[in-house]
């Protein structure tokens, strides 16, 4: 079994770097789409990295006593009013306390792109690759600063934004 980590670019999704996380070398090697991993087999593991400029999150529990039907309705009357898109554009996942909104159409694409691929896939925001409970985290990671939040939450962004934001959030 191999372990890859995959990057997408948040320039270029045609643009992916992809990580050998159990070769002793760390591996690294760019592909322009994920067919050309056509070599994994079904013990292997991909986790792919959503670029922060895909996927917004929120801090929101969930009603345990309620359908997750209802809790998804319940999030997005909470925060409709805040998107700058339509609604039905996106897809929603609540999480352990936390609420992802995902475009539609990314994820689509993202889901067809994977789908031919024999391995184990895993997807999750960029910013939650080394997020530790209870913590505030930033790692550098490929130029950008993943900033996770212990309440699950996070962003990315260069180094050119990242004095502005310690400036904003850390006052």
């Amino acid at each position: 079994m191999s372990l890859y980590l995959a990057n997408l670019s948040h320039k270029d999704t045609n643009s992916i770097n992809i990580y050998n996380i159990s070769d002793d070398n760390k591996s690294k090697f760019s592909i322009n789409n994920f067919d050309e991993l056509n070599n994994l087999n079904e013990s292997d593991k991909l986790l792919v990295l959503i670029p922060s400029s895909q996927v917004t999150s929120y801090e929101f529990e969930e009603n345990k006593s309620l359908s997750p039907q209802i809790n998804t309705a319940n999030f997005i009357s909470d925060v409709d009013s805040i998107f700058a898109e339509a609604v039905s554009d996106n897809e929603y996942f609540l999480f352990n306390g936390a609420a992802y909104v995902v475009n539609k159409v990314f994820l689509k694409n993202l889901n067809k792109s994977l789908s031919e691929l024999n391995a184990q896939i895993h997807v999750f925001p960029e910013y939650l690759i080394n997020i530790i409970p209870g913590e505030d985290v930033i790692t550098e990671f490929e130029d950008k600063y993943m900033i996770s939040y212990s309440n699950k939450t996070g962003f990315s962004c260069d180094q050119s934004s990242l004095e502005s934001v310690f400036r904003y959030c850390y006052k």
